[in-house]
């Protein structure tokens, strides 16, 4: 679903990763609009 979008941001995929595995969209969104 999102795996592409991950290679964008290496640094911060493994927590991205977690936080989708948790369901904390929330996290999600400030990870990645904080690029």
């Amino acid at each position: 679903m999102m795996g592409e979008r991950m290679e964008i941001l290496p640094g911060k995929s493994e927590a991205i990763r977690e936080a989708i595995l948790e369901g904390d969209w929330a996290s999600i969104g400030v990870l990645c609009s904080g690029q």
